[in-house]
């Protein structure tokens, strides 16, 4: 925790007693939380006379002062001061790359991205413009994150080594495109900027701005994306056609159309119509379309037939549908011949309803004859538009026609069809036709619907056939369709089917003579007559005849759905659609709530909801409320989003359960940008979450690693709601221990108590879990003892993470007292303790003085089963085991395991056999764990005929190996030296299915290319590669060579190549060195490099002997610079060849170079190789230098030759002489030499 908690050099008095050593280490960031635990803890107390020990010192008698604590102000709420304590961790962290550093560190950085392209530089002074496009050019346009990140940093440390660097204008293309590529977007967008911003000359500004724009737009920023897009346009750059194709796939996701339309405008004039999309044509002609615009729909629609590009049915039939709504069918009849298309079969429906409506039902057909030539298929619909508009219209001829062609075509007419044909014949006096037609309907199978009855009542009334509405109030009674009492006047049930009973209209009897006013007589000759206001009974009986010819969906929608026929309720509504009809309120409310109800229909219900008109917002808001959560809890977070927003913006009621639904359905698509999204709409609606609801979004937040949200949220919750938060605090601090972040939690503490806030002991429980799983063990153990001693229980999971820490800080004897006799269980960390006290014990370790109160568990039993088995006391061991036995507790894995090993150590193999078939209990261990555990110890000691006992066994009992028992056999068996059996387990797991460990494949390798199989052995590799088993190096290597040794290194180098990078090389590396393949060999070593493994300094040396073969000198001297920065040391007989080459080469400096290269990691140049420099440097007498090398070759303790001491001291001396310089003496500097003895001895 460092530094992250305020200073306070003070514990409680009882750790300080328990434990002086233990108390010396915590740690001072520990000491602020554990103070601010005192007030809590009554039985805590200090003395003003009590000295404070200071963490730095110890025995400090300095005395301590509360007053030096800093605590949080106590006005700030808790999310505050933990975002003002820790806000510097999500804030954005400066550039540690070294930019003042030297041009081979910053190589060094990146030499394992691309050795073979960065290496030839590392002996560079500098890097030039053009270097650094090399560099660029060499990485390649396949790079990753990593690579693009270090090729940025390289770029702008270019630019800072000298003040008149300037990069290639083609470097400035490539950088800007690879840090696209790698969505570093706004870092390429400030590249760019600076480009525009410095007016440099590119070939293709376009192709960089669509890069980006293309960046942006994939990763949903459209604002950043449009800035940008603009900013193009104003510059009149040509953006590529992908640009568009991904900027417009991202703007139809959201609400503003007038974008959409804007930029697909702009794609289609510069000429990239071929790049449109079907979903994006339908988007920009629907907006169009609708906003009366139809003469540039069109120009749109023509413009891509220019590109070859065809348009969609769906957005001919939005500008066919516009042209309807306009009333301009000629137009629309005009562009459908020009474009060759039909709309769709429910477009054309409705274009025949308006054409009906407006033009009447002939022009209507003669509309839908065209359209048939053209490949329309007529529908019931269709027909339905055409004869219902006709009976209207009063044609009814036309109608009859109409359905004629709809039986020609197969088509089942719909009863509404016969209604409205009912109704045009009662409307034109021809009411005796009636029953045929009426007949007719029942002969095709159609059963009368109430709207059918209506009008037959209707009609017959209006024409007084009394005894005709008799009879069809007598099949009204015998139908199920509408209820009527029985017995009674039928007149007066016609009137209440009718709704007209409040017209009061009476049937009355004729006694005048003759019977004037007869208009019906009964079965007993009765003459009967309708008492009534003539006209407002005839208006009625014309208003029911009108609308009973309309079809009625409202009722046929709802009756379908409450028999549950949700498709058909379906149907009929898009037939409605069809008619150019509205399923009223109620309908569409009933609807919704049976396709919400049934997961199978929410693509409807979505579709609906998308469909309707704007009454959605009159629906009721329940219903909405419902779509929400359903939407969100079916993973269709956007719709559920979308439909939130609009009953906010309406302000319509918002249940929580919206809220809550849609957050967790963010949360489970990990889409923190939505969570933000919908926690702002959750915001404005004063939600506030439960407990449950709280903890499942702090967990998201936090798994997201999204701190600084995470916090905010808190304090939005402390802010907006002014409950008690106290569950909330337990919920954080407990997800922010387990998540990795007790630091945070801390704060969170630390800031609820300075607040005066309670805070209960799980708080500290959570907090002491956290330091455990973070290991920081000195904290965990400083808050358990003050939980310890605030709680009179005792945790039996949580002591047993914390014992390991107990026994390192010596406070054995004052834990092991904590132990009460009450409790039900031990703990299992109690068990060395107890395994302690069974070494003292005399008698039965259940009976000793110590543990005979202890009740132990089933863990517990299994614990010291196995801590017994460790301590080699057979005599414990077995009481422990008839222990558990007589209580009926079940041995566990580790448990048998510990007593197999124990009785195959004390060779007692019977038992070990027998030891299975004892273990007792629901809850024993798998058999072929056991026969697995029994296996893999026989085989340890050897006993490879008791393993096939074992075999044999599992065999009569029909227990399958598993890949574990095959792999154990494999090993087995190898170590058995039985290959034989070996390569069968290896070959029966193979046929299994099962992957065979690493160890087996190692195996098995190595002994196909023992016994020269290497054809089998290739086959294994390709398999191994082929299934993406895991592959060692050892196996790649004992591959490589055995193919090597045996002449074929093509093979070799074709397995190299399918080899994983992550591998080591090495004995390949120099197989192939010693072979003289350069190439494959540097290339292995790049692998290695780019895997994370560094070649060993045998490795690099054998590249250099064989470069300096090859006379690469160059190269050899690349490899020599990165030995030294890897901090390798080159081999002595790598270097001096290589020095022997540069001297061979006249290449002196160099040669010099690597000889201190020697000298400074500590090897010591050979004399010859000493001489063979000096000598070089004395032929081209190069004096000074000779001087240096036989003043360095003396420190080694080498002699120079005496003749060219004597030589070098001759010329130095006579050069001086000759050029009149004031030199040093060259003499005495000579003599000071060891080797000047010689000389010495001449002189004297």
């Amino acid at each position: 925790m460092g530094n992250k908690f305020r200073s306070i050099f003070s514990l409680t008095r009882s750790l300080q007693c328990t434990s002086p050593l233990l108390y010396h280490h915590f740690p001072p960031t520990l000491h602020t939380l554990l103070f601010n635990f005192f007030p809590l803890c009554p039985f805590l107390s200090f003395s003003t006379s009590s000295k404070a020990i200071s963490h730095s010192e110890p025995n400090s008698e300095t005395p301590f002062s509360f007053y030096e604590i800093s605590p949080p102000p106590a006005h700030t709420t808790v999310a505050q001061f933990a975002i003002s304590k820790f806000s510097h961790i999500w804030e954005k962290k400066a550039d540690t790359f070294p930019y003042g550093a030297p041009l081979q560190l910053v190589i060094k950085l990146g030499l394992d991205l691309s050795p073979e392209t960065l290496r030839r530089f590392l002996r560079a002074s500098e890097l030039k413009p053009e270097n650094f496009l090399e560099i660029l050019l060499g990485f390649g346009d396949d790079v990753n994150l990593r690579e693009v990140t270090y090729l940025w940093k390289l770029f702008r440390w270019c630019e800072l080594q000298r003040g008149d660097f300037h990069h290639l204008s083609r470097s400035y293309e490539i950088m800007v495109s690879l840090l696209a590529s790698a969505q570093m977007l706004d870092e390429a967008k400030s590249l760019l900027s600076s480009m525009v911003r410095n007016n440099m000359v590119l070939s293709d500004y376009g192709a960089l701005f669509s890069g980006i724009i293309q960046a942006y737009a994939e990763a949903s920023k459209v604002n950043d994306s449009l800035s940008l897009f603009d900013q193009a346009r104003d510059m009149g750059l040509v953006l590529s056609g992908s640009c568009y194709h991904s900027l417009l796939n991202s703007l139809i996701k959201i609400p503003d159309a007038d974008l959409v339309v804007r930029v697909y405008r702009d794609m289609i004039n510069a000429g990239l119509g071929s790049y449109s999309e079907k979903p994006v044509l339908e988007f920009v002609v629907t907006r169009v379309a609708n906003n009366g615009k139809l003469s540039e729909a069109v120009r749109l629609i023509r413009l891509l037939k220019q590109f070859g590009i065809k348009p969609s049915q769906e957005a001919i039939s939005e500008i066919a549908e516009g042209f309807c709504r306009k009333k301009d069918f000629g137009d629309m009849m005009n562009f459908l011949r020009e474009q060759s298309a039909i709309p769709k079969s429910e477009n054309c429906s409705k274009m025949v309803n308006s054409l009906c409506t407006n033009l009447g039902s002939k022009k209507a057909w003669i509309f839908v004859q065209r359209m048939e030539k053209m490949g329309f298929k007529p529908d019931a619909a269709t027909f339905g538009n055409l004869i219902c508009q006709s009976c209207r219209g009063g044609n009814v001829r036309d109608a009859f026609i109409y359905l004629s062609e709809c039986f020609s075509r197969k088509i089942m007419p719909r009863v509404y069809f016969y209604n409205s044909i009912i109704g045009g014949i009662f409307r034109k006096g021809m009411y005796r036709h009636v029953s045929y037609v009426y007949d007719d309907m029942l002969e095709k199978g159609l059963k009368p619907d109430l709207y059918t009855f209506r009008i037959l009542v209707a009609g017959y009334c209006k024409y007084r056939k009394l005894d005709e509405v008799e009879k069809v109030i007598d099949e009204v009674n015998n139908s199920s369709i509408i209820s009527v009492q029985r017995g009674g006047c039928f007149f007066s049930k016609a009137m209440s089917i009718l709704g007209l009973g409040h017209l009061g209209v009476k049937l009355k009897r004729d006694n005048s003579v003759g019977f004037q006013k007869a208009e019906y007589f009964d079965n007993l000759g009765n003459g009967l007559y309708l008492d009534m206001d003539i006209d407002e009974f005839e208006c009625s009986l014309d208003e029911v005849l009108n609308l009973a010819m309309v079809p009625n969906f409202d009722s046929v929608v709802i009756s379908e759905l409450k028999r549950g026929n949700v498709r058909n309720a379906l149907e009929t509504r898009h037939e409605a659609v069809q008619l150019g009809k509205d399923l009223s309120l109620e309908a569409y409310e009933e609807l919704l709530r049976c396709l919400l109800a049934n997961v199978q229909y929410l693509k409807d219900a979505v579709r609906i909801i998308d469909e309707m008109p704007e009454s959605i917002d009159n629906v009721d808001s329940r219903i909405l409320n419902s779509a929400v959560r359903i939407f969100s809890e079916n993973k269709m977070a956007a719709k559920a989003c979308l439909l939130l927003e609009r009953l906010i913006s309406h302000d319509m009621l918002v249940e929580r359960g919206s809220y809550s639904s849609l957050l967790f359905c963010f949360c489970e698509e990990r889409d923190i940008h939505g969570f933000k999204k919908s926690w702002e709409l959750a915001k404005r609606g004063n939600w506030s979450p439960d407990k449950k609801e709280l903890e499942a979004i702090f967990c998201f937040l936090l798994n997201f690693g999204t701190i600084s949200e995470t916090l905010e949220l808190l304090d939005s919750i402390e802010r907006y709601h002014r409950r008690s938060l106290d569950d909330v605090y337990k919920v954080l601090v407990k997800l922010l221990s387990s998540t990795g972040y007790t630091d945070f939690a801390c704060a969170i503490v630390e800031a609820i108590l300075n607040n005066g806030l309670f805070l209960d002991s799980s708080s500290i429980l959570y907090l002491i879990k956290g330091f455990i799983k973070e290991r920081k063990s000195a904290e965990a153990l400083g808050l358990y003892k003050i939980w310890i001693e605030r709680n009179s229980t005792l945790d039996a999971g949580t002591f047993q993470l914390v014992w390991p820490l107990i026994l390192k800080f010596g406070c054995v004897d004052s834990v092991f007292c904590l132990i009460q006799p009450s409790e039900k269980t031990l703990p299992n960390s109690i068990l060395d303790l107890c395994l302690r006290e069974m070494r003292k014990e005399e008698n039965s370790i259940f009976q000793g003085t110590t543990l005979k109160n202890l009740r132990f568990d089933e863990s517990c039993l299994n614990a010291l089963l196995q801590g017994s088995c460790r301590e080699n006391n057979f005599k414990n061991t077995l009481e422990i085991l008839c222990y558990m036995l007589r209580k009926g507790a079940c041995i566990s894995i580790s448990g048998y395991r510990a007593l197999t090993s124990r009785m195959c150590a004390t060779q007692n193999f019977e038992k070990a056999l027998k030891l299975s078939n004892i273990i007792q209990g629901e809850n024993k261990p798998s058999e072929i764990i056991c026969k697995n555990i029994l296996i893999s110890r026989l085989f340890s000691l050897g006993s490879e005929s008791l393993v096939d006992r074992v075999l044999t066994e599992m065999q009569h009992r029909s227990i399958d190996p598993d890949n574990v028992t095959y792999d154990f056999l494999l090993y087995g068996y190898h170590k058995c030296g039985n290959m034989g059996k070996s390569v069968e387990a290896f070959d029966a797991s193979i046929s299994k299915g099962f992957e065979p460990s690493n160890r087996s494949l190692r195996i098995i390798m190595s002994h196909f290319c023992t016994m020269s199989s290497l054809d089998k052995a290739i086959e294994l590799f390709n398999l191994t590669t082929l299934k993406k088993w895991k592959c060692g190096s050892s196996i790649v290597n004992t591959l490589g060579l055995c193919l090597i040794s045996s002449g074929q290194c093509l093979e070799a180098k074709h397995i190299c190549d399918k080899a994983p990078e992550n591998l080591y090389f090495d004995p390949l590396i120099r197989q192939f060195c010693r072979k003289g393949e350069i190439t494959t060999a540097i290339s292995l070593a790049n692998k290695m490099l780019k895997g994370g493994n560094v070649p060993c300094e045998i490795t690099y040396s054998g590249i250099i002997n064989l470069l300096c073969r090859c006379r690469d000198i160059d190269a050899a001297l690349n490899f020599v610079t990165e030995m030294e920065l890897q901090q390798l040391r080159p081999s002595k007989k790598s270097s001096e060849t290589l020095i022997r080459a540069l001297c061979d080469l006249g290449r002196l400096p160099d040669a010099k170079s690597v000889l201190e290269v020697m000298v400074r990691v500590g090897a010591v140049p050979s004399y010859e190789i000493y001489n063979h420099v000096l000598e070089k440097y004395h032929e081209v007498k190069n004096l000074e230098i000779a001087a240096e090398i036989t003043r360095e070759m003396q420190k080694a303790g080498h002699k120079p030759k005496f003749e060219m001491q004597w030589s070098i001291i001759s010329e130095l001396r006579s050069s001086g002489d000759k050029s009149g310089r004031d030199c040093k003496p060259i003499l005495p500097r000579a003599l000071s030499l060891k080797g000047g003895a010689q000389l010495k001895k001449l002189k004297g």
